[in-house]
């Protein structure tokens, strides 16, 4: 996975197919961007078969092929992806503005991202308390929802004063999503 992120993130950089002078290497004048990608596809294949020869032998696989057999828990890793998706574009995006946009040190960045980073931890270990009373269903639904309103609200409130209230309601929303 590492690898075709890395490989993905430096297209522009190193080129598609011939390798630019920005990249770190290149292989006969190819760009090292697609053969990292190509290695991480081979390299990702090879631990799917890995996985698949381990549970034949009734052995224990790092990740059980099961979880994606049916449509349902299909849905469910796909859900956990564009959860961790969302909140590292924002986990991103946020103090890079912040440092960037309005040149506040690091340190400012830290306790400006303080509330989001504090909501999502607490709203992590306190879900399990409704797991009796609420299907999982309902709390992805729930916090896609959650989500999808607090970065709304942020895209309406962020001026640039990230210690404004309303833009730590948002931040706060949004990790409680």
């Amino acid at each position: 996975m590492i690898l075709i992120s890395f490989g993905f993130n430096n297209l522009n950089g190193w080129g598609l197919a011939l390798a630019r002078p920005t990249a770190p290497f290149n292989v006969l004048g190819l760009s090292p961007a697609p053969i990292l990608i190509l290695i991480g596809i081979v390299l990702g294949q090879g631990f799917l078969l890995w996985t698949r020869r381990r549970e034949t032998a009734n052995r224990t696989p790092l990740l059980p092929l099961a979880v994606l057999d049916s449509p349902q828990e299909r849905a469910a890793v796909f859900a956990m992806l564009s959860v961790v998706a969302l909140e590292a574009a924002l986990n991103f995006s946020v103090p890079l503005y912040i440092q960037i946009v309005q040149g506040r040190s690091p340190l400012a960045t830290a306790v400006a991202m303080l509330p989001f980073n504090l909501t999502v931890f607490f709203a992590a270990m306190l879900i399990v308390r409704f797991y009796g009373r609420v299907t999982p269903r309902q709390i992805g639904r729930l916090g896609f929802g959650l989500c999808a309103v607090a970065l709304i609200w942020l895209a309406f409130v962020v001026r640039n004063d990230w210690s404004s209230i309303p833009v730590l309601f948002g931040l706060v929303l949004f990790g409680i999503g």
